[in-house]
């Protein structure tokens, strides 16, 4: 059911040569992401979270007429495993230490999850299907299909937090965009995630409990705070594998 969704979505968008999907796995920093990209490509306009939506929508059947009528290079966002009819990539890659992090807090966020213990939470990511995980996802698009250089760029989130300027620029280049330093370093400043969270405040009102903001930290290596030694071994030996081969990548 869900790939012929997909497979009509892709019809009514038309998808052309041209089309980007910005892809990961979630809570791997795309949000962030499309906040990049959305300042880079209008560096003169105020980017709040609803223009953020219209400028780069998520790829659904639902939202496929509304994608079909955007103004060309179209930029399309997505959670999707693999999907070979997908011309232009721009993938994020995040520690999935820290992607763990990230999903525990926004599960709790939204009232998913019952037991609140962090390793309890790891352990019951462990056993779930598949497709659902990290290392599937990943390996489905970084490993177990061909990668065509000229239309697949590949963003790691600890450069983009260690080294923003560097990592816009590469983005930059593959859209084909002719930005300065000056625009590109605009861009991340406007996209920053005090600034994320600023706007986040001032669209949806004061926010007093930290656990209800989408927006928490976004820095590296948190994981090391949460995750108990036992519970880190089996995450790795789930993980590892799949990072391995990523290596020369």
């Amino acid at each position: 059911m869900k790939k012929a969704r997909n497979s009509l979505a892709n019809q009514i968008i038309n998808i052309d040569r041209e089309t980007v999907f910005l892809v990961s796995y979630p809570r791997s920093g795309n949000t962030w992401t499309r906040m990049l990209i959305c300042n880079l490509l209008y560096p003169e306009e105020e980017i709040d979270f609803d223009k953020k939506e219209i400028m780069i929508p998520g790829f659904s059947l639902k939202k496929s007429l509304l994608i079909r009528k955007l103004e060309k290079p179209r930029i399309i966002t997505s959670h999707q495993n693999y999907q070979r009819d997908w011309p232009r990539i721009i993938y994020i890659l995040r520690d999935p230490r820290d992607v763990m992090v990230s999903l525990y807090h926004y599960m709790i966020r939204g009232n998913k999850i019952k037991n609140k213990d962090f390793n309890a939470f790891v352990r019951n990511y462990l056993i779930w299907p598949g497709e659902d995980t990290w290392q599937f996802h990943v390996k489905s698009w970084l490993l177990d299909n061909q990668i065509d250089s000229k239309n697949f760029l590949i963003l790691r989130y600890e450069k983009m937090n260690d080294d923003p300027d560097g990592q816009v620029e590469k983005i930059a280049r593959f859209l084909k965009l002719d930005r300065t330093k000056q625009q590109i370093s605009n861009a991340v400043e406007k996209s920053s995630f005090k600034q994320l969270r600023y706007l986040e405040a001032k669209e949806a009102g004061k926010i007093k409990n930290e656990k209800k903001r989408f927006y928490r930290k976004g820095c590296s290596n948190q994981w090391q705070e949460y995750f108990k030694k036992g519970t880190l071994e089996m995450f790795n030996s789930k993980v590892k594998p799949v990072e391995e081969m990523l290596s020369n990548i």
